[in-house]
């Protein structure tokens, strides 16, 4: 229930018994049951000062209006509108919604609420400005050292430096003279073979010098052994016999103990040079010593010398029969117990026959060949060095032509392995 104060005014007489001013009154705690549904509808009753209000129709009027109509005995009705009044009644009338009140003060600040979830992440920004560069950091620790890489390709040969100072050895004891005379060389009392030369082999108070024995293309027993220090050397120390006669016919033998074989080189084939064929022997005794024995000499049996010029090149589907010069035929080991190593071969050809060769680079497999020395008459085989495992790495155009021969070009060639062939020659 809610009191509705209602303003009115009746009209009366004073004791002048003229027309009296209006007198006001209150109807006071009038009773009003609402009934909602969005408007005022009929059956809400009034009761004030022991009169009914009636309501009838829309109340309040699309204008938020409240109409009443009241009587001079007190009795009031809230209709519709104006017109619902009787000629014995007053219309009243007064808004539903009253003005709107000043705007009251700021309430306090709630209790900020719980942190919500986290939104999707939004799309990357444009790149900002690169800021200026930092100062230097201090330098870190050391790392752990690589692994070692795979062996390079053995380069060409460089110019000789220069002689450096003498250095501060020991003095040898002095070497026997020149050696001057004729010798031979055998292995284990085999077949002896003519020495060319013959040098070093001589004990310097420390080590013994390296022997250099000079002789043509070896053969049996020398050759195999030569091949045992090139494929397996674990067997390649032998006791190798130097026969000397010198100039009076004195002759000695000396023997080389446990000789390791360091070195094989073999003088270049080349077509313009009509010089012997030779290979060179550097060997490494532990010991030296005179032997009692006969001195000794091939006498006719070894094979007839080999020109340089007469060599006989193959290398299979490569065309090799204009090459006219192999340098670099040299065998050897750094150490006695280091493995062999083998130079890189340096051969010119006519550049005719370059396709071949263009050809086998671009393949880059590797092939085998075979160096054979040749007699005078190009027929019979002298010996003959095989090469396993060639590969070429480059080549490279000469600037010039030799005793005006054909332009040419110069190959360069690793070797994989090489050892001589079992050639038999029959005196």
């Amino acid at each position: 229930m809610k009191t509705i104060p209602i303003m009115t005014t009746k009209l009366g007489r004073g004791a002048s018994g003229g027309k009296v001013a209006k007198e006001t009154f209150m109807i006071a705690r009038m009773r009003t049951r609402l009934v909602a549904a969005g408007a005022l509808v009929i059956g809400v009753s009034i009761v004030a000062a022991g009169g009914a209000l009636s309501i009838a129709g829309s109340i309040p009027d699309s204008s938020g209006v409240i109409h009443a109509c009241y009587a001079t005995k007190g009795d009031a009705r809230i209709v519709a509108g104006a017109g619902d009044c009787k000629s014995n009644e007053t219309h009243v009338s007064w808004n539903q919604r009253g003005p709107t009140g000043d705007v009251g003060p700021e309430g306090p600040a709630g209790v900020a609420g719980a942190m919500g979830p986290a939104g999707p992440a939004g799309p990357a920004g444009p790149g900002g400005v690169a800021g200026p560069t930092g100062p230097e950091g201090a330098e870190g620790a050391k790392g752990e050292p690589g692994s070692t890489g795979p062996q390079g390709l053995t380069g060409p040969q460089g110019p000789a430096g220069a002689q450096g100072p003498p250095g501060e050895t020991t003095a040898p004891k002095v070497p026997p003279p020149p050696y001057v005379g004729s010798f031979a060389l055998r292995v284990g009392g085999s077949e002896p073979q003519s020495i060319q030369s013959f040098a070093g082999c001589y004990d310097t108070g420390a080590v013994y010098e390296p022997c250099r024995i000079e002789i043509e293309i070896p053969f049996g027993p020398i050759r195999d052994w030569i091949n045992d220090s090139l494929l397996a050397p674990a067997q390649s120390r032998r006791t190798v016999q130097i026969s000397w006669v010198d100039a009076s016919g004195t002759g000695t033998v000396f023997e080389l103990e446990d000789a390791l074989l360091l070195e094989v080189a073999i003088s270049d084939p080349d077509r313009t040079d009509d010089a012997r064929t030779t290979t060179t022997l550097v060997v490494v005794p532990t010991r030296v010593s005179e032997a009692e024995a006969v001195p000794f000499n091939p006498g006719g049996r070894n094979p007839p010398a080999s020109l340089r010029s007469n060599h006989r090149l193959t290398i299979q589907d490569v065309a090799t029969n204009r090459v006219a010069r192999i340098s670099g035929l040299r065998i050897r080991r750094s150490a006695p117990d280091a493995a062999t190593a083998f130079d890189d071969l340096q051969m010119e050809f006519a550049v005719v026959d370059v396709d071949s060769w263009k050809a086998w680079s671009a393949a880059g497999d590797a092939r085998d060949g075979r160096l054979a020395f040749m007699d005078p008459s190009f027929t019979t085989e002298l010996g003959a060095l095989v090469l396993e495992d060639l590969r070429l790495h480059g080549m490279t155009p000469l600037p010039f032509s030799t005793n005006n021969g054909p332009a040419r070009h110069r190959a360069y060639v690793d070797v994989g392995q090489a050892y001589f062939a079992q050639v038999t020659f029959v005196p």
